[in-house]
């Protein structure tokens, strides 16, 4: 009888070690049956890695369906930061906008598979979408998610959280109960995000470095450039004030202001004391106190929150310092402290268990149908990826008959100017004869607008210093 009570109890300890997915979800063999594809067999990653930057170097671009073939053989932690390094690359090109979906959920689920200690990475390629261009579709953000909160790091779950977030992306359920989780998880130790995202291109320097991969990659863009270079520069000093704009979404930095709207996000969803209680959360985190007051007194004293949530909410207020003259953070205050008051007509039970509760729920519901649809996902991709390749194929192969036309026509060309020179010597010292007397009158013109110029100068007043 003791053995059977302790057995029970070691299971339900278990069971929330577990947490939410299963290992079903990772469809691992559906996910390696993209080894078995005759396009990837024949590359070797490594190789062909090098094959790719070589191309990048000459030419200024990397096709998509090629760095698609590349992620997709990358089989160990070996060649994580060539991935890394490539994907930077093809966003510095025009071809990142037919980056295929396959590509940025390969990236994420390497990291995820061979990178078990060392995850930063991964959130910092994640948060710089402008350098990277990686985004999160629902099923790597469940694998990404599910994966952080096992190894117990709240603030990196949290972090994805914001990124779907700023995807406004929480259609998904398992992504919302997950993030929501996370999200709530985070405050037990809100940390700030910035050492997870440092160093991270400006826009400007990242036009500054395509404009220079574009010139590097374009040896007549080059020879224009530096034509360009030898004229003499003007510049004139004008007045001129950019107007400060803040968009209040991606523009966001604030860790409690990230967190605090993805809780907003996901009580749209949600309803009840939970649904509540998390609204709470977010105008408090995200400092819209305005909104918040307004909230509180649309409950109609009906006090659907959990007590927990008003306790943390009030500790939260606590520690924001330097708003005494805030009058709406003065009255959101006083309006939560009327909900502490009542803290006897709120709900008692824990709002992590009810958190918790509902996500098991969710998963349990969805889970299968979602392994199913991941599974024709992946066969999908497949087909698209050896599609896009036979159409790659086919516009190089025109490409370089083209080209052998070209040759063709230009070689002709020469040929028949040399076998009929006498019949069209006349023509051709009239056409050499125009060239030269439009030289002659450019330079006639250049020099009179020079001269122009230099009766119209007016030298600075240059005044001697006196010792």
């Amino acid at each position: 009888m003791w053995k059977q009570v302790y057995r029970n109890k070691f299971l339900v300890k278990a069971n929330n070690v577990r947490y939410f997915l299963s290992e079903a979800y990772k469809c691992s063999e559906a996910w390696e049956s993209r080894l078995q594809s005759p396009v990837l067999q024949k590359i070797r990653p490594d190789l062909f890695y090098y094959e790719l930057d070589r191309k990048f170097q000459q030419h200024g671009k990397i096709c998509a369906v090629d760095l698609d073939i590349f992620v997709n053989t990358i089989n160990d932690n070996a060649l994580l930061n060539e991935l890394s390094d490539l994907v930077h690359k093809m966003r510095l090109t025009a071809e990142t906008s037919n980056t295929l979906a396959s590509t940025s959920h390969a990236v994420i689920r390497h990291h995820l598979d061979f990178s078990n200690t060392d995850l930063e990475n991964l959130i910092y390629i994640l948060d710089d979408r402008l350098s990277y261009g990686v985004f999160l579709d629902s099923y790597a953000a469940n694998l990404c998610l599910d994966k952080l909160i096992k190894l117990k790091n709240y603030r990196m779950a949290a972090k994805v959280a914001t990124f779907l977030m700023l995807q406004e992306n929480f259609e998904n359920p398992i992504n919302r109960v997950l993030s929501l989780y996370a999200s709530y998880k985070y405050l037990d130790d809100p940390q700030s995000f910035d050492d997870l995202v440092k160093n991270q291109q400006s826009e400007s320097d990242l036009a500054s470095e395509i404009a220079e991969k574009m010139r590097a990659a374009d040896p007549k863009a080059g020879k224009k450039q530096k034509k360009r270079d030898k004229k003499e520069e003007i510049r004139v000093r004008i007045n001129y004030l950019r107007n400060p704009y803040f968009d209040d979404h991606f523009d966001l930095r604030n860790s409690h202001h990230l967190v605090g709207k993805t809780f907003l996000a996901i009580s749209q969803y949600l309803d009840g004391a939970i649904g509540n209680s998390v609204k709470l959360l977010g105008y408090t985190f995200y400092e819209k106190y305005t909104e918040g007051i307004q909230f509180i007194e649309s409950l109609n004293n009906t006090n659907q929150l959990y007590k927990d949530v008003v306790d943390i909410v009030k500790k939260q207020l606590e520690q924001i310092k330097d708003r005494d003259k805030d009058e709406n953070y003065q009255h959101f205050r006083t309006a939560v402290d009327k909900l502490a008051e009542s803290s006897a007509s709120l709900e008692s039970a824990s709002l992590e268990d009810a958190i918790r509760s509902l996500a098991t729920a969710t998963v349990n519901e969805h889970e299968t149908k979602e392994i199913e649809e991941q599974t024709k996902i992946y066969a999908l991709w497949g087909q698209i990826r050896e599609t896009k390749l036979q159409d790659e194929l086919n516009r190089v192969d025109r490409h370089n008959r083209l080209e052998k036309v070209d040759l063709l026509l230009q070689e002709m060309a020469e040929e028949e100017e040399k076998l009929w020179f006498f019949e069209n010597e006349t023509k051709i010292d009239l056409e050499i004869e125009k060239i030269s007397t439009d030289h002659v009158k450019t330079q006639k013109v250049s020099r009179r607008q020079q001269k122009i110029i230099d009766d119209a100068y007016i030298p600075p007043e240059v005044s001697r210093k006196r010792n």
